[in-house]
């Protein structure tokens, strides 16, 4: 590090291509698997180190972005999204949200650029020569059964299959929220949602077509490409208010955005009336898949095994986002506890009609409900600790002279409807208030929080 060079033996990259899917003659039907040395990974993650350190501490990285730092999360890059969106709506508004989709972001980074942004970001010296080192004079081979093509050199775009590619891809986009004025920017490495709220669809588009002009000029200026045809956006509202829909249309540059009624991003699906029925659906089904590979499963290993397997393939996906969307109505969260019962019948070897309180107490395994209050107190923990992205000032301690403030209480904030109650600053402070003062005078609050919502089975 201290010579500025990167060593050209670390700087080979083998690429696999692994099927996806469809017609395996079609060479767009796999995926490129980029591997590098076991040295060279050791290596970077020593460095990746240093930098996210020094990149704290200086607060360089956008607010905005939610990839690749500590405490920040596709969780609370979701969670962002949609209590703007339901804060709107609480508001009698209406939002609209554009969904970015860069082509190839990692493959087409201008290098030249990006060193002129490490300079900018505080990288000079010895470690700008030792970046510029790592990013240029690089090359890769394919391997297809293990014969392997002659090595090409590669001349723009980040290392992929690094441990610093995504690091220095999210400096390279780090100033793209500073281009906008009236929206604001969510961002999980390059999948990048501008949201903006309006009384009217036209006021809404006006403001999004205006904006989505800067962002148009700051791709251009940094060498990105757009994918049209993936970017769309969606229009939320309240299915029980009425917004006149316009000709207008959202485009940037001379192409327009398609309109969609629901979108897949990070993993959820977002539908227009942010109600989360096609996201529930989608986790039923794969919910179910796990039920029958813990059915499987069961012929073959101890409860222990089990319980394992469902926390690999069925906790896992019912807990994921479920700070967002497990607030929805009640009757579209009770399929998916339904089949959580299930997969605690499979894994006991009892009958469809044996009581499943019995089950959840014997395996510790909290119920769907439990757990989405106990991964929202925690996430409200962390707010208090100020180790997460959501400001201190998102709850509101009640008078200091009351009762409730004795007992650590916040005030609940007032809501207009549904989506106002769906919010994380109403549910948070529910859930919080709803847990004893006791839990939290110990030395470890999440042994603590695990133990009381275990016990409210």
């Amino acid at each position: 590090f201290l010579s500025g060079i990167y060593p050209d033996i670390l700087k080979l990259a083998k690429v696999v291509p692994i099927y996806k899917s469809g017609n395996p003659n079609e060479l767009g039907n796999y995926r490129p698997i980029s591997i590098l040395s076991c040295i060279n990974t050791l290596f970077e993650k020593l460095l990746a180190k240093r930098i996210t350190q020094f990149l704290t501490k200086n607060a360089i990285l956008s607010t905005s972005q939610h990839g690749f730092q500590k405490f920040r999360s596709t969780t609370t890059a979701v969670l962002s999204i949609t209590d703007s969106i339901n804060e709107a709506l609480n508001n009698n508004n209406m939002s609209v949200g554009v969904f970015l989709d860069i082509k190839k972001a990692f493959d087409t980074v201008d290098l030249d650029i990006l060193c002129k942004k490490l300079e900018r970001y505080g990288f000079r010296g010895v470690s700008l020569d030792f970046f510029r080192s790592y990013l240029t004079g690089r090359r890769q081979c394919v391997i297809i059964d293990e014969h392997a093509s002659s090595s090409r050199s590669i001349s723009v775009g980040v290392p992929q299959g690094s441990v610093l590619g995504p690091i220095l891809f999210t400096l390279y986009i780090n100033n793209l929220p500073d281009c906008l004025i009236n929206t604001r920017a969510i961002m999980y490495a390059d999948d990048t949602s501008l949201l903006v709220s309006a009384n009217s669809v036209e006021t809404a588009k006006h403001i999004l077509n205006s904006e989505l002009q800067r962002v148009n000029k700051w791709f251009l200026t940094n060498r990105l490409t757009l994918n049209i045809g993936k970017t769309k956006y969606v229009i939320f509202a309240s299915p029980y208010k009425k917004y006149q829909n316009t000709y207008s249309d959202i485009s940037i540059g001379d192409k327009e955005i398609e309109e969609v009624k629901t979108i897949q991003y990070l993993g959820v699906t977002l539908d227009a009336a942010l109600n989360w029925k096609p996201h529930i659906d989608k986790l039923r089904s794969r919910l179910s898949y796990a039920c029958f590979v813990l059915a499987k499963a069961r012929r073959h290993f101890e409860i222990h095994t089990l319980k394992t397997i469902y926390f690999s393939f069925f906790q896992s996906q019912l807990t994921y986002c479920i700070e967002s969307w497990g607030f929805t109505y009640i009757t579209y969260i009770e399929p998916v506890l339904r089949l959580q019962k299930r997969a605690l019948r499979i894994m006991t070897c009892t009958t469809p009609y044996t009581p499943s309180r019995p089950l959840f107490f014997r395996l510790q395994i909290m119920p769907a409900l439990q757990l989405r209050d106990f991964r929202v107190a925690l996430l409200v923990l962390r707010v208090l600790s100020g180790t997460s992205p959501f400001a201190l000032n998102t709850f509101h301690r009640a008078p200091t002279n009351s009762r409730s403030a004795a007992q650590g209480r916040f005030l609940v904030p007032t809501s207009r409807n549904d989506y106002g109650q769906r919010r994380f600053e109403y549910q948070g402070v529910k859930t919080w208030n709803k847990i004893p003062c006791a839990v939290f005078a110990t030395s470890n609050p999440y042994t603590s929080l695990k133990t009381f919502f275990l016990s409210q089975i």
